[in-house]
């Protein structure tokens, strides 16, 4: 993951016509076994899957360093990796007019210009607070069998996960005009919120914004957000066991809380939750509750033979091209079963609930 979202933003970085400007990276190495070895000044190739070497030099009292021209406006990464045996992974900077030092060990430390000190502040933030979870998990592990304290132990996880969400967000947010807001947006994209995404590609360079990349991160995450508690829900129409064409709007927003339930024949996890879904659909079919059910299969004669066999009465659409079922592009569905629970106006209330937890849901609204 580390190597393909480094990658993905030097795949878009572009030259930059600026005044060049000298900085010298003064670096450490705490294992002596690397004294006499090489270390080598590198960066991405131009098919993204290796590093081209720029510079090399010979590790001496656990020290090296190299002098190079910089770019004084917009800071490129640059990258450190050591002669064999590999012990670390490749160390990065960025290579900003001063000094800059590095100290490569188990977490890496850089410092010495204001973006390396930014993103060092940054990555003790970070440290600090992926520390917090680890003692909450360790915490919340010992406790589990006490009455009382695994909702203490889980609220308190979960403000520590926001803080870490809310830190990457606002860093990137704030640099994002460099080349290390980008890269942090970059490497966050699977802790942030559709929303935070979303806003900050807008921010982006068009030359990512407007790349197949781009375009397809931007896809997903307008996807994703469709599916986010409040948002309203997406119309689509596709065709039912005869062939008639439905839509969800024959159903949604009908003074009616609804299911859509993504969902195919081939699915084992599908099945095994399929009788929580019919006691749901039993038990508040009369009391305004409705499911539509949403088909990933190819194979018609699959599709219609698990309908008959799950004795399942719902209404059921599919467009029988599995994954690439228009249905999955509009609301980014990349598993099931996957369920969506909307409310009598239209609205998403929740998402995949999962055994007892939807009759808990359907309870509270409707009895």
């Amino acid at each position: 993951m580390y190597g393909k979202v480094l990658g993905l933003f030097l795949l878009v970085s572009t030259a930059i016509c600026a005044q060049n400007t000298t900085y010298t990276l003064k670096g450490s190495i705490e294992d002596d076994q690397y004294n006499g070895k090489k270390v080598y000044l590198q960066q991405l190739n131009y098919t993204r899957d290796g590093f081209i070497d720029i510079d090399s030099t010979t590790v001496k009292d656990n020290r090296f360093s190299f002098t190079k021209t910089a770019q004084d406006k917009e800071p490129a990464l640059r990258f450190i990796s050591t002669e064999a045996p590999i012990s670390y992974a490749p160390a990065f900077f960025l290579t900003e007019p001063g000094e800059i030092t590095l100290t490569i060990a188990r977490r890496n430390k850089i410092g010495g210009t204001p973006r390396n000190n930014s993103f060092q502040d940054f990555s003790n933030l970070q440290d600090s607070l992926n520390n917090e979870i680890e003692t909450v998990v360790q915490k919340y592990s010992q406790l589990l069998q006490t009455s009382g304290n695994q909702e203490k132990m889980m609220k308190e996880g979960q403000a520590i996960m926001k803080e870490l969400q809310e830190s990457r967000y606002s860093f990137a947010k704030e640099n994002i005009n460099n080349d290390l807001g980008e890269f942090i947006a970059l490497s966050s994209f699977e802790v942030l919120t559709p929303d935070q995404v979303l806003e900050l590609t807008s921010l982006m360079r068009p030359e990512f914004r407007n790349s197949d990349l781009g375009q397809q991160v931007i896809s997903y995450y307008e996807a994703k957000n469709l599916k986010v508690a409040g948002a309203p829900y997406k119309d689509i129409t596709l065709k039912d066991p005869m062939g008639n064409n439905i839509s969800l709007s024959d159903y949604v927003g009908k003074h009616k809380v609804v299911l859509i339930d993504f969902w195919a024949s081939w699915c084992g996890p599908c099945i095994k939750e399929m009788p929580h879904v019919i006691e749901a659909y039993n038990q508040y079919k009369d009391k305004g509750f409705e499911i539509v059910g949403v088909s990933m299969d190819e194979e018609q004669v699959r599709w219609l033979g698990a309908i008959d066999r799950l004795n399942m009465t719902w209404p059921q659409m599919s467009d029988l091209k599995g994954w690439k079922s228009a249905a999955a592009k509009l609301y980014g569905i990349d598993s099931i079963p996957y369920t969506l629970l909307i409310d009598k106006d239209g609205k998403i209330i929740d998402s995949n609930l999962r055994g007892n937890q939807l009759i808990e849901k359907l309870h509270e609204l409707l009895d």
